[in-house]
């Protein structure tokens, strides 16, 4: 879904689909053991020269006159993960280097860190993620997965991958896809602005059909192939299979099992979301009264904590009438904005004009320090 988001983008992005996967499947350094050697040298030939050197080099490339001038590659980070209790730290065309102290990955650091990437995590919660993988893995699968095995579910190697970025610097995106089918046009602006490139509205919305783009993976793209949008004509397969979404919970133990072991992870991740704020003013005077926490009102209405049919004033955060206000204005200093957002207990500060009548927008620390980082790259 995401991904075909930025295909509506061809002439400025180059979108590859999960390309590590080949070094990892079938490549001459594959670490999976899903592929026999047997069926890596007949059914996937191809890619037998797909070592990791080539795969990376590839996605890094510059382009060519008349090429897009960006690529946009998703992929899984597990693909560049040596398997689970794997002796393996490195792969013969992509030594290790002095300063990957640390790298849990295959990627060296000096490649993995390059300041032209800008990574982005997509994440999805484990109860509906692990079910529509499984689903997909048996003998005959047209996906050609004809087993199911849980180490693939990548939550693990998602959340170290992530760490390590953090731990060097670098604050990467972290986007929930159930944020994105519900305010697709807000998640999309936010990925736009953070990749730095103008969001148009055509990205939300494409043509039904099978596209080639999805073709190396036959089988697992249907519902991205036979939508119109981003969250539009999705069908269930799930419910399309079985017959009533209320069957979901008829999911083996090992299935189940899985979906536990990957919750922990995928809330860690999932607290690194960005927010989304709703402020919430009188309907009369327009004053802001306070303002909704989109993605935990989510949460508590899909847990049973808040009704569906509840008015917002019993949901909402309320701006505390003991306080001072301060008006943050487009005429507010960058300095100003910095101290107030400093403040013990303030995390956004939500911008309207000089007379507090319409809120123009929000920002947050992580946007000002962003801001920050780019008017002064070199800076500290």
């Amino acid at each position: 879904m995401f991904e075909c988001a930025a295909l509506q983008r061809s002439s400025e992005l180059r979108v590859l689909h999960e390309p590590m996967g080949d070094a990892w499947y079938w490549g001459s350094e594959r670490m999976s053991s899903r592929y026999s050697p047997e069926a890596c040298e007949k059914a996937f030939a191809k890619y037998k020269e797909a070592t990791y050197a080539k795969v990376w080099g590839d996605v890094m490339r510059q382009p060519a006159p008349g090429q897009p001038p960006r690529t946009f590659s998703k992929d899984m980070a597990q693909y560049i993960f040596p398997l689970r209790n794997s002796s393996t730290t490195e792969v013969p065309s992509l030594p290790k280097e002095a300063a990957d102290v640390g790298n849990p990955t295959l990627i060296p650091s000096s490649q993995l860190l390059d300041p032209s990437i800008r990574h982005t995590f997509l994440i999805r919660t484990p109860k509906k993620a692990v079910p529509s993988y499984h689903r997909l893995c048996y003998p005959g699968a047209p996906t050609g997965f004809d087993y199911w095995d849980p180490d693939e579910a990548g939550y693990r190697e998602e959340r170290l991958l992530f760490d390590y970025l953090r731990a060097n610097g670098l604050d990467p995106l972290v986007l929930d896809s159930e944020d994105l089918l519900a305010n697709p046009k807000s998640v999309m602006q936010t990925w736009c602005d953070e990749v730095q490139i103008p969001f148009e509205e055509r990205m939300l919305s494409w043509d039904e059909g099978t596209r080639e783009h999805f073709e190396k993976w036959a089988g697992w793209h249907e519902a991205a192939e036979n939508s119109t949008g981003v969250g539009r004509g999705l069908k269930d397969s799930l419910t399309m299979k079985h017959g009533s979404s209320e069957q979901r919970h008829d999911l083996p133990q090992e299935v189940q099992d899985c979906i536990e072991a990957c919750m922990e992870d995928y809330e860690y991740l999932r607290s690194f979301v960005r927010k989304a704020i709703l402020p919430i003013s009188d309907p009369s005077t327009r004053a802001l009264e306070g303002w909704v926490d989109v993605a935990t009102l989510k949460q508590d209405v899909e847990a049973g904590r808040t009704a569906d049919e509840a008015p917002l004033s019993t949901v909402k955060t309320s701006f505390p009438r003991t306080k001072p206000y301060s008006v943050i204005s487009p005429d507010t200093t960058l300095e100003d904005l910095e101290v107030f957002l400093d403040r013990d207990g303030v995390s956004f500060a939500l911008v309207t004009d000089s007379n507090r009548k319409f809120v123009l927008g929000l920002v947050t620390r992580d946007d000002l320090s962003k801001f920050n980082k780019r008017r002064n790259p070199n800076g500290p």
